[in-house]
């Protein structure tokens, strides 16, 4: 594009402008004669104003000339917007001018130098358009490309340095415990810059900061948003147990079970049952806790806790005799010392749901006597 820097200059104007001077008449000849010594010997800002005085001739040649060298002059004084306004002139008012076409053309390097990339890129796209068959036309059409691959490159560049801002703005409000605020900085970024190759990353952090700001229906959104389009993403297998916690946060205890169904976590047997029970699905809750005690080792605590709640399963389908039956059978777990209390409370609230309340009390007066410290 250097070539725009003297995209006129007085090989131009010496064909043309000054031939033309001899011909003109009326008293802006003068003006304009005397505009063209101060072009050729550089001196700029005086020849602009002579040629601006030119320029008010009633001959329409003239007025055109002048207006073409006035942006020449401007265009020596690095003066891109009031060249470029001068080249406008002509072509508005002069458009039959067969200085039109280079006005044109040198309006497009104005507003290149100008910086304003986005209109040099119309006006020489106006050129070709208009002046096909010029013998600038080819040189437009360059122009066109090369300023077609610098836009690109200054666009990159706006979003390079757009996206560094954004994600020092979101690691600061992180850093400052700003949970909420930087869940919606990482929200912002995801609209703006959809299509950018760390959006998984920016979809985790966004759910991570709504899950700690405690706003879990966003956290929702987002793991679910990070596990449809970021299956294979490093962080979505934690990402899903973390969507089945939001879920069950928000009391959604049914599509937490879902979640917690798919995912291979080692815990998430016992999440997807514990979210059943609680979504009211004994029948389902006591399926999968039946399988997990199968995993255990039949003297392990873990085995203990997993009858009190299968026994839980029972007593939420009605069925109490399968209910009281496990309750008592923790009693001769032998791991089971600490949950012993928990089981016999189990009981008692069983007994009162079957309407036995003497029985229920009795088996609370038995639990304070063998257990008067257990709550």
């Amino acid at each position: 594009m250097t070539e725009m820097k003297t995209h006129l200059r007085f090989s131009l104007l010496a064909l043309t402008l000054f031939a033309a001077a001899d011909a003109f008449a009326d008293p802006a000849s003068d003006a304009y004669r005397r505009g063209y010594e101060n072009l050729k010997a550089q001196r700029y800002a005086e020849a602009a104003a002579l040629f601006q005085t030119a320029a008010a001739s009633t001959n329409r040649e003239t007025a055109a000339a002048a207006l073409l060298a006035r942006g020449e002059a401007l265009f020596g004084q690095k003066q891109w917007s009031a060249a470029s306004r001068a080249y406008g002139e002509l072509v508005a008012r002069f458009p039959e001018s067969p200085h039109a076409p280079r006005a044109l053309y040198a309006r497009g390097c104005a507003e290149f130098q100008d910086g304003k990339l986005r209109e040099a890129q119309a006006t020489f796209a106006d050129f070709t358009a208009r002046y096909p068959q010029h013998e600038l036309a080819k040189r437009a059409e360059t122009e066109t490309r090369s300023i077609t691959r610098a836009r690109a490159a200054q666009a990159q560049h706006a979003e390079t340095e757009a996206v560094a801002k954004a994600f020092e703005a979101i690691n600061t409000l992180t850093r400052e415990g700003k949970y909420a605020e930087a869940a919606e900085a990482a929200h912002r970024f995801l609209k703006e810059h959809s299509a950018h190759p760390h959006c998984a990353d920016v979809l985790y952090l966004e759910a991570d900061c709504a899950r700690r700001a405690k706003n879990n229906c966003q956290a929702v959104d987002a793991y679910r948003t990070l596990i449809e389009r970021y299956p294979s993403y490093a962080k979505a297998a934690h990402a899903r147990l973390e969507l089945g916690a939001a879920l069950s946060d928000l009391g959604r205890h049914a599509e937490a079970a879902d979640v917690f169904a798919a995912s291979d976590a080692t815990n998430a047997l016992q999440l997807c049952a514990g979210s059943l029970f609680k979504a009211g699905r004994y029948a389902q809750a006591l399926e999968q806790y039946r399988k997990l005690a199968s995993q255990c080792d039949s003297n392990s605590v873990e085995a203990a806790r997993t009858t009190l709640l299968i026994g839980d399963c029972y007593a939420g389908q009605k069925q109490w005799g399968p209910a009281e039956r496990t309750y008592l059978s923790v009693e001769r777990l032998q791991s089971s010392d600490a949950l012993r209390p928990a089981a016999i409370a189990r009981l008692a609230d069983l007994y009162n749901a079957m309407g036995e309340t003497n029985r229920a009390s009795l088996t609370r007066e038995g639990l304070k006597r063998r257990y008067p410290g257990w709550k």
